[in-house]
């Protein structure tokens, strides 16, 4: 997590300058924006307890969120980026699949309630 630069602030977290990730799956580079406030609590509530907050996936985390807020692709297409990202920092495959089976069947909340 080295090129990200974030700033606690309460019960979130404030990206305090711009990084981006290259997406193959997309093919284009994505870029979180300074100023993006995010809680890095992607996984389903339920599911905290086999996976800490931060860790190897909090990069995947963050993009994740950030997608999720500004809707710039399809559910479908952030929660792959997800697995993407979180496959590209070694996070080992087994728990990176059940991370993204997580918000493949619950995240669907989370994306209706973000207007």
């Amino acid at each position: 997590m080295k090129d990200i630069l974030i700033s606690p602030v309460s019960d979130y977290w404030i990206i305090m300058q711009d990084f981006t990730v290259w997406s193959d799956y997309m093919k284009k580079p994505i870029t979180v924006t300074k100023g993006t406030k995010t809680d890095i609590k992607i996984i389903p509530f339920i599911f905290r307890i086999f996976f800490r907050t931060w860790g190897n996936h909090t990069r995947a985390s963050i993009v994740h969120c950030f997608l999720y807020k500004q809707k710039l692709f399809s559910r479908k297409d952030s929660d792959k980026i997800f697995l993407e990202i979180m496959i590209k920092d070694k996070v080992k495959k087994k728990n990176a699949k059940i991370m993204y089976f997580c918000v493949r069947w619950f995240g669907w909340y989370i994306w209706r309630k973000i207007k």
